[in-house]
């Protein structure tokens, strides 16, 4: 629900390893207003379409989506929460009543070590971890 590069950059992976891997993947991006990341995102990714939000929300409802997968802004110490975009936790909730998975995947350099939220600008939301299935966040190395 944004321009995350660790999205992007899993995603091709994805796309590019197999022939056949990609014959079965659709990526389909959600515009994500205010801003309209989405739509850049969906010119980012080869073959990757973009829906207005509320168009991916109904294909969430209506069981077209195997998986959602957002980036995160930030990742809450202790399982406090991810921050992301505005809009975020409305999905969240949409795929949680649905029963579609939902995934929030950040880069380490967004983990934040405080028990409580930064500052949010308004284009920002704090996302219960309790809305995820899986917050995914790389291993440290001494952790491998």
């Amino acid at each position: 629900f944004s321009r995350s590069s660790t999205l992007k950059s899993i995603l091709q992976r994805i796309i590019e390893s197999s022939d056949d891997v990609s014959a079965k993947v659709r990526v389909v991006c959600s515009q994500s207003t205010p801003g309209d990341e989405g739509i850049l995102m969906a010119t980012d990714i080869t073959g990757a379409s973009c829906l207005l939000d509320e168009e991916f929300q109904q294909q969430v409802i209506d069981g077209k989506m195997d998986v959602v997968i957002v980036g995160a802004d930030c990742v809450l110490s202790e399982g406090n929460g991810v921050v992301n975009k505005v809009g975020s936790k409305a999905l969240a909730s949409v795929c949680k009543q649905a029963g579609v998975p939902i995934i929030s995947s950040a880069d380490r350099w967004k983990l934040w070590s405080d028990i409580y939220c930064p500052p949010l600008e308004d284009i920002f939301e704090l996302i219960p971890s309790e809305l995820f299935d899986h917050v995914l966040v790389p291993k440290d190395e001494e952790e491998r």
